[in-house]
């Protein structure tokens, strides 16, 4: 879409003018299609007791979506501009977003279908770190699945800075708007506008306000989560490096990481899962016996401490909420010991 500023009876003006022909033959020849219907005015401006009117916007749609474009209209809503709202939707498919509520799991169905899917998955040390930590994961998440049913999430989120107050504004200049269309009397209506600009733009910095004070009063890890929540599109490549400048792509940033938290460790420099499994094989057979023994003293099963988590905290990559581990621990922690000893005495992260 755009403001053509431009005047032809192709597309409801009340006039032909040069510029309108002009950008007409480009439309043909563009092989573009029209979407504008009907001639009701998509500008509206008034100077004094003089009231102009025209359709100067103009939607173009290319021959393959043309056919897509429904509804087509000119809103009445106010714009705070010249111009007017124009709607349309776009047929295409509909995709449904939906997720799982945990706490309304069937924690009977969970344990039932853990024990069958633990038996089918048979996760065993001799695997390896990596494959016996992906087959217990599979197990608890496909447990999760069946037992938890989903729910289609709901999108109806409006402006977080958007209140009653505004709406009403809104309506009282709607309101004045066509009372002095037929008035001509204009100065109440330009006086209630104003207003209304000028509460949107303070209810906008008091939004954001209060927004930066309760990032301020919140943990430093909660910080980054609330600030990545209000802007998904920010990625975790701004770590630094040694020297004070950025990670230039994610697999530096990964790096940085990896070496920060776990000095000495190294990422696996292959392309070939089968190579990088012989890798870490090699690196099992190879732990001493001291190792295993450390492992085994080091590693129990404390019952509190599996409990003392938050049932339902937001879960990792991996899906799995603390309330699953805690629900199926009898099941789960024998394989969960075995990984961790495994991990420890053979190096592998």
């Amino acid at each position: 879409g755009l403001d053509a500023n431009a005047h032809h009876l192709a597309w409801g003006s009340t006039n032909i003018n040069d510029r309108g022909e002009s950008l007409l033959s480009y439309i043909v020849e563009s092989n573009l299609s029209i979407v504008n219907q009907g001639r009701k005015p998509t500008f509206k401006q008034r100077r004094g007791s003089w009231l102009r009117e025209e359709v100067l916007d103009i939607t173009l749609a290319s021959c393959y979506v043309v056919n897509k474009v429904q509804r087509w209209e000119v809103l009445d809503d106010l714009s705070a501009s010249d111009h007017n709202y124009i709607s349309f939707s776009i047929e295409s498919v509909h995709i449904e977003e939906t997720y799982r509520n945990p706490r309304r799991t069937d924690w009977g169905t969970f344990k039932k279908e853990l024990r069958l899917n633990l038996n089918i998955q048979n996760p065993k040390p001799a695997q390896g770190v990596e494959v016996m930590a992906s087959r217990v994961q599979r197990a608890i998440v496909d447990s999760y699945s069946e037992a938890c049913e989903e729910t289609v999430r709901k999108t109806n989120k409006q402006a977080c800075w958007w209140n009653k107050g505004l709406e009403t504004l809104r309506r009282n200049v709607r309101r004045l708007y066509n009372v002095c269309k037929r008035t001509g009397n204009w100065d109440r209506y330009r006086r209630s506008l104003t207003e209304y600009n000028k509460a949107v733009r303070r209810a906008k910095r008091i939004s954001w306000r209060e927004y930066c004070q309760g990032v301020d009063n919140v943990p430093d890890c909660a910080k980054l989560h609330r600030v990545m929540a209000r802007n998904p599109v920010n990625a975790a490549e701004t770590v630094l490096r040694d020297d004070g400048t950025h990670a230039a792509s994610p697999e530096e940033t990964l790096q940085i990481l990896l070496s920060t938290h776990f000095p000495g460790s190294s990422m696996t420099q292959t392309s070939n899962p089968n190579e990088a499994n012989e890798e870490r094989q090699v690196a099992r057979i190879l732990a001493a016996r001291e190792d295993w023994i450390c492992a085994n003293k080091i590693l129990k099963y404390d019952a509190w401490a599996i409990q003392s988590f938050q049932p339902f905290k937001a879960p990792g990559v991996d899906g799995i909420y603390p309330a699953l581990l805690q629900q199926g621990a009898e099941l789960i922690i024998p394989h969960l010991l075995c990984l961790f000893r495994l991990s420890l005495a053979t190096g592998v992260i």
